[in-house]
This record gives C-alpha cells, sequence and structure tokens, in this order.
C-alpha cells in the first residue's frame, strides 16, 4: 500500500505542470457560463419609439402636431452599431435610418417616406451628408466614426474606448431646423460592453422623450471589452507563458545534461511551438 503511494505521489510531482493545466481548463469550463456575455446599455429614451396615441407630445407648443395624422411632427433617428474596429480601422461601423412623423411623412416597418425635402447632416470619416427629396422612401446610411482613444489599444485586454456621435436635421427648401428625436439598436456587439447615453441640455422639452427643437442630437458612446473576452484572453496568455516556461525548463535540462534529449520531449517542444501561433491568433479581438 505505501509502495503505491509513494509511486503515485512521484507520479503527481513529475506532471505538476500538467495537473495544473488540467485544473486551468477544468476552472475555464466551470466558469464560461457564469460570466457575462456582451452587454448594450442604452439610456430608457432611447429604446423607445414615437408613439402618436401619447397625448404628453402636445403638452408642448415647441412640437406641433400634424392635423391629418394627429402625429408629432418630427423625425426619428435610429443609429445601429453594426461593428467595433479597434485594431485595424479603429473605428465603429452603424447604420442610420430615418422614421418622419407627423408633417414631415411617415413610418413603415424598414424606413419611412418622405413629405418634405430633408437634409440630414452628421458626423463621419466618408459622407456626412444625407439629402432626400420630398414624397420619397427612406433607405439607410451607413456611418463610420472615429474612436477617441486610439492608443487605449496598448492596455488590451482592459482597453476602453468612448466617442461621440451628432445629427442634424433641417428643411431643405425652407433651412429650418426639424425637431429630432432618436432611438438605438440593442443588438449586441459580440466581445464588447457598449454604453450610448443621450446628450441633453437645459432647454430640452421634457416630452416622452429628449425632442431637440434645433434639430440637433448628439450621443456619447463607451466602449470596453466584455468580461468574456477579458477572461478567454487571460486564460490563453497563462497557457502560453505556463507552456513557454515548461519548454525554457526543459531546454535547459537538456542543455545541461540533467535530462538526455528523447524524442518524446523534442516533439512536445515543436508541438507546443507551433501551437503557440495558433493561441495567439485565437486571442478575442484580434490585438496586434
Amino acid at each position: 500500500m505505501k509502495l503505491k503511494l509513494s509511486k503515485i505521489t512521484k507520479s503527481i510531482n513529475r506532471n505538476k505542470f500538467f495537473l495544473a493545466l488540467i485544473s486551468i481548463l477544468v476552472g475555464y469550463f466551470i466558469l464560461i457560463p457564469i460570466l457575462k456575455s456582451s452587454q448594450m446599455n442604452i439610456d430608457q429614451e432611447l429604446t423607445l419609439l414615437t408613439d402618436c396615441a401619447d397625448t404628453q407630445w402636445g403638452t408642448s407648443d415647441q412640437i406641433n402636431i400634424d392635423e391629418s395624422t394627429s402625429c408629432p411632427s418630427l423625425i426619428d433617428v435610429y443609429f445601429a452599431i453594426a461593428n467595433i474596429d479597434p485594431v485595424v480601422e479603429r473605428n465603429i461601423s452603424a447604420k442610420i435610418q430615418l422614421f418622419p412623423s407627423g408633417a414631415y411623412g411617415g413610418a413603415v416597418a424598414n424606413g419611412g417616406w418622405t413629405a418634405k425635402s430633408i437634409e440630414l447632416t452628421y458626423e463621419g470619416t466618408d459622407e456626412t451628408n444625407w439629402q432626400l427629396l420630398s414624397n420619397t422612401l427612406i433607405g439607410s446610411r451607413a456611418v463610420e466614426i472615429n474612436l477617441s482613444d486610439q492608443a487605449a489599444l496598448y492596455k488590451y485586454p482592459f482597453d476602453k474606448y468612448a466617442t461621440s456621435w451628432t445629427s442634424r436635421l433641417e428643411d431643405d427648401v425652407m433651412g429650418e431646423p426639424i425637431p429630432i428625436v432618436m432611438s438605438a439598436s440593442q443588438r449586441k456587439i459580440d466581445g464588447f460592453d457598449v454604453e450610448i447615453v443621450a446628450s441633453r441640455n437645459s432647454e430640452t422639452p421634457k416630452l416622452p422623450r429628449a425632442a431637440f427643437i434645433d434639430g440637433i442630437y448628439k450621443i456619447e458612446i463607451a466602449i470596453k471589452r466584455s468580461t468574456t473576452s477579458i477572461f478567454l484572453t487571460l486564460l490563453l496568455g497563462s497557457i502560453m507563458i505556463a507552456g513557454a516556461l515548461a519548454s525554457l525548463v526543459m531546454t535547459s535540462f537538456i542543455l545541461t545534461k540533467k535530462r538526455p534529449p528523447s524524442l518524446a520531449s523534442l516533439g512536445w517542444l515543436a508541438t507546443f511551438l507551433f501551437a503557440l501561433i495558433e493561441i495567439r491568433q485565437n486571442l478575442p479581438g484580434g490585438p496586434p
């Protein structure tokens, strides 16, 4: 019995690295269901849609109610983030849509139509102007927004980014501002926690949603890695470091003749070196 225990103890001492690796993998499968996935946190007012039946729109003389439709005369700008790329392009790719209401047109399931000629000016790295003639159907427009703190990537996986997006609506014929409201997509972006906040000012009417009568609306966007991405990065990084240390120890033993080279040890070294490339390529978010 004592002999068996002695053999088991020696076996454990010889395979401490592999036991530690197995423990890490077991911990991984236990923690993954507990960790939070990507989050999309949006201001409550940005989750709402324009409701013509809401009588509160009529409580302000700054928003006109169209007599024929009984809807507030304004335009809802819909903002949806499609992709976040802090590595190559270092920007946000988004899609915008317009949903007119009242005297400015009407909304349908996938867009809207205009009753007046309108012009939307917005921040972006490419086109920053969208003109729509009256009595036309509205599609969508792609927008690219630069991330403000581009140097934060070197803090990976604890990098954080912040940016903003401003849009302005006006009547293309009269040149007058069009009251604007905004809504945002709640679709989650894999690997990131995103927070979108509406930027308010003291002159914003206190209505069901913030309606900016000057036609200008600004949102603030904050981005960071999700908890799951951080955990996976630290796990894979630990495996890389542990494997590299084990390789150095084995190489030193061979060089100092404490352990003769064998096909098994050399094969393990070669396998691990090739595996390092695959592990590196699978780090979340593709860091540089």
